[in-house]
């Protein structure tokens, strides 16, 4: 019997997302202000996922995709999932203001054209024994891997560890994204 489909907000907590986020803003001063995303390379340097993009100016507020392209300015607002003392260093090391998120940030989120989703990988699929980096996933699909589920537990930074018969992906992007991966054969849109 197929166990019944979670809403996002559940698959945010089983995979620890909504313990994990925080928020932060570019000052002028941070020394990622004016770097790309991938120039930043804050998943590798701070253990830190970068899940969304809030780029308020005046009236008009924009929350944009983390593209490994989008160039961080002064006012951004970045809302990160990772370990908290990760998140402290990150913002004392950066120069960047630390908020922490409240309780409605995962809806607030998939308000903004985001969405959670909860993905297997095909049982003869030949990524297996390969990383997430090696796979270049976020490049070819666009989505942010948030999380690995392996063992009945998350994994955090997930970039560079072997992928597993039994593993399941939490991603995070815009939905034509996550279509578009469901048509892939390799990986199994739960």
């Amino acid at each position: 019997r197929l166990r019944a489909a979670r809403l996002p907000e559940e698959l945010a907590s089983s995979y620890g997302l909504t313990h994990d986020l925080c928020i932060m803003r570019v000052v002028p001063e941070s020394s990622v202000s004016g770097q790309t995303i991938a120039q930043a390379d804050i998943r590798a340097r701070h253990g830190l996922a970068i899940v969304l993009v809030h780029r308020p100016r005046g009236p008009i507020s924009r929350y944009l995709d983390p593209d490994p392209e989008l160039r961080l300015e002064p006012g951004d607002i970045l809302y990160l999932e990772g370990d908290d003392e990760a998140a402290w260093g990150f913002a004392e090391d950066e120069t960047l203001q630390f908020g922490l998120a409240g309780p409605h940030t995962v809806e607030l989120m998939l308000g903004r054209g985001q969405m959670l989703a909860e993905v297997a990988i095909a049982p003869r699929s030949p990524v297996f024994g390969h990383s997430l980096r090696e796979l270049r996933f976020r490049g070819r699909y666009g989505l942010n891997v948030i999380s690995l589920w392996r063992k009945s537990a998350p994994v955090k930074n997930p970039a560079d560890i072997p992928l597993e018969m039994g593993d399941a992906l939490l991603v995070s992007g815009p939905a034509h994204n996550v279509r578009a991966l469901s048509r892939d054969p390799d990986y199994i849109v739960l």
